[in-house]
């Protein structure tokens, strides 16, 4: 058993028809040292298509293996309800009976620290409401060295973990709240006018071009002044940038190096930097121009 000064959330995650790549993600997770007391529970979405049925199967019997955990709940939609519907209401589920979650969805592998930083963090800014979300994924920053974290108002939910209090006040998973504001809030929002897709995934759910959710848990951190906590360099990859994903992306351009060391410095001072707003300002600029300037 794993004894540390601060209580493992739970792990939940979402999963659908690739079990390939969910057993990848478990297998990473063993690997983190406080798996062992972490209580695990799947939502898996029922069958959209037929042809979806063998690969579902093997879904459920990939979750219904006996990984090193502590204990595990798998619950299976009666019928399909969508990706969206189903990490929402997979979250709204946690949060009755947990204070603090950890979330992933199935093509994620995480690093072997993954877990300590979360729930480190979890304990850490437990009692400041301004830090509303904390992320295991960074970007590809090509001068990311120390093994530290830092305050960013930009949300990644590539893995990710918040607390019940910070997640139940927001209700609002299909508004845009953003186009109507100010246009100095608005380039805030859209990280100070260099990343234009933020305010856009809005507009396309509004008019029903994209089905998607994270984008409105941005929103709400944003508008509500929050915080989130980011790892300098990222302890998650994202292995669902290869067409296999319900929105048939195929990028590297998101591909981060894993860090498998322990995060060592957690700030204090709650402010996002500029030193971390001209990273990720670089980041975008050089995303917006196409340019090959990060490692692969």
């Amino acid at each position: 058993m794993i004894n540390n000064l601060f209580e493992n959330a739970p792990v939940v995650i979402f999963a659908y028809n690739r079990p390939e790549k969910l057993n990848a993600l478990l297998k990473s997770l063993e690997k983190n040292k406080e798996f062992e007391d972490t209580e695990v529970i799947f939502y898996i979405d029922n069958v959209k298509f037929q042809s979806d049925k063998k690969l579902h199967k093997e879904v459920i019997n990939v979750a219904s293996k006996e990984w090193k955990c502590r204990s595990k709940k798998i619950n299976v939609n009666p019928s399909n309800i969508g990706l969206k519907k189903n990490i929402l209401s997979g979250i709204d589920k946690t949060f009755e009976v947990y204070d603090t979650g950890i979330f992933l969805e199935d093509d994620l592998i995480v690093s072997e620290s993954f877990l300590y930083f979360m729930n480190k963090s979890l304990s850490e800014y437990k009692n400041i409401p301004e830090v509303m979300h904390i992320s295991g994924y960074n970007y590809p920053f090509l001068f990311s060295k120390k093994s530290k974290s830092y305050f960013s108002t930009v949300m990644n939910c590539w893995g990710w973990s918040t607390w019940k209090d910070r997640w139940i006040e927001n209700n609002n998973f299909s508004k845009n709240l953003i186009s109507s504001l100010e246009n100095k809030k608005r380039r805030r929002f859209n990280v100070f006018g260099f990343e234009k897709d933020f305010e856009s995934q809005l507009i396309r759910n509004e008019i029903k071009e994209l089905e998607t959710w994270a984008i409105y848990w941005y929103q709400y951190i944003f508008l509500n002044g929050g915080l989130c906590v980011q790892p300098l360099k990222s302890l998650v990859q994202n292995k669902g940038m290869d067409g296999s994903g319900e929105r048939k992306i195929r990028s590297n351009f998101y591909k981060s190096k894993l860090n498998n060391s322990r995060i060592s410095t957690y700030p204090k001072n709650i402010k996002f930097l500029n030193s971390h707003k001209a990273q990720l300002i670089i980041f975008f600029i050089y995303k917006t121009f196409k340019k090959n300037y990060f490692k692969a």
